[in-house]
């Protein structure tokens, strides 16, 4: 978690800062914990931990003095008087399109983003939009606009199914290597039907545990790899399968991983929650 919230904060945008009760919310813990993580920082040039103040508008310090911490907010236009911030340079940024996941494993994200970028070199065509290259996953449960009441409830009935029952997929490994496609739109790897029945029963299970409501569309478990913007777009899917039969994703079924976009930013990584 603590990578992830150094993370958000290159998503602040310049001239804006937000409050550690903010990241709090977002990230379902207690600001002091937030202030923690935060005075453990030692890359400030890399990620702007001066950026995030009390929700008081007052200048607080951690691994910067305040002096220090003032001179940075003032190099970004940022008035100050007496310690304290005018109400208007905070700048919430909005958080929609909440999702939980299955993550490529790290070391495998390098061999999909070479994936990608031979695609791109087939699809030149800006009417494809492509997966994020850090964010390779299957998705198990879209959320959409969610409070941040609703996202910790979401995460304790996650913590309790996980530890409460024997699950099935836990520590299994996912091997991705076959193409195919939705509607002539989406396209993407998935597993075999062997692995792809394991996940839908594992997200049966879990849905009846959860406080949301089940999709009307059915689960399907695949990793995207693009999208059709026009459905009238030519695409020789002979060449992107025999592509695509290069390359074999491995995926460890050890945790699940909560995303949501930030501004204009998608796919941001919130938190894991390890089996």
């Amino acid at each position: 978690m603590k990578y992830y919230i150094y993370e958000f904060l290159r998503l602040i945008p310049s001239g804006k800062v937000v409050s550690y009760n903010f990241l709090a919310q977002l990230f379902c813990i207690h600001p002091r914990t937030v202030a923690k993580i935060l005075s453990q920082n030692t890359d400030q040039d890399i990620y702007p931990c001066y950026k995030v103040v009390n929700s008081d508008w007052k200048i607080w310090w951690y691994n910067l003095w305040v002096t220090e911490k003032i001179k940075k907010l003032e190099n970004d236009w940022i008035l100050i008087d007496s310690w304290k911030i005018d109400k208007n340079y905070f700048r919430n940024p909005r958080l929609y399109n909440y999702f939980i996941a299955f993550p490529l494993d790290d070391n495998q994200i390098r061999s999909f983003q070479n994936l990608s970028n031979e695609i791109k070199n087939i699809l030149w065509s800006k009417d494809f939009k492509y997966q994020k290259l850090t964010t390779p996953h299957i998705t198990l449960r879209f959320l959409g606009d969610i409070s941040a009441d609703l996202l910790k409830n979401l995460l304790k009935d996650t913590l309790n199914y996980i530890s409460t029952k024997n699950i099935e997929i836990k520590n299994q490994t996912l091997e991705i290597n076959n193409f195919n496609n939705f509607d002539d739109r989406v396209y993407f790897m998935e597993p075999s039907k062997n692995q792809i029945d394991l996940l839908i029963n594992f997200y049966r299970n879990y849905i009846k545990s959860i406080s949301y409501l089940e999709e009307e569309r059915p689960f399907y478990p695949h990793m995207t790899l693009f999208i059709k913007k026009k459905l009238e777009t030519e695409c020789n899917l002979e060449i992107i399968r025999n592509l695509t039969e290069k390359y074999c994703f491995y995926m460890s079924l050890t945790k699940v991983r909560f995303y949501c976009s930030v501004g204009d930013e998608n796919q941001v990584p919130l938190f894991d929650i390890d089996f």
